[in-house]
């Protein structure tokens, strides 16, 4: 039996698929954002490129079953710039989070900063993209 996704990611990319509406999109992924962390939380999941991509293929899909004679690339992957793109932005602490407090109301999110460790393993996995990206060089020339 088939399962609807339920990470907070895949009902984002579903409802944007579906209606467009990043607000929407985001309420429905974070039902108990805190409404003045929305645009917040729109930047969240917009700056993160797997996302976007499967944002795109989602609708590339969509065209392709019900206009068939239409032409339309496949979706691109995540290209290694926009993953360092995004681990940059979390470096330089541009990125915030979803994060649950507790409030008298009950648990709610609001979105925070990069914690140390965050940073630490975005500059980890940087240096590893880094590598990556070298010895695919080094390949190439050999």
């Amino acid at each position: 039996m088939k399962t609807v996704p339920s990470s907070t990611e895949d009902i984002f990319v579903r409802e944007m698929i579906l209606h467009g509406n990043k607000e929407r999109a985001v309420r429905a992924a974070f039902p108990r954002m805190l409404p003045e962390c929305i645009p917040a939380a729109i930047q969240y999941m917009m700056e993160n490129p797997d996302v976007q991509h499967r944002i795109d293929g989602g609708i590339f899909c969509f065209y392709k079953d019900f206009f068939p004679q239409l032409d339309l690339p496949d979706a691109e992957p995540v290209t290694i710039e926009e993953k360092r793109e995004l681990l940059h932005r979390i470096i330089l602490r541009r990125r915030k989070h979803p994060q649950y407090i507790r409030t008298e109301e009950g648990l709610r999110m609001i979105m925070v900063q990069p914690l140390p460790e965050e940073v630490s393993d975005a500059v980890y996995m940087e240096q590893e993209l880094k590598l990556l990206v070298e010895e695919n060089s080094r390949v190439k020339y050999f």
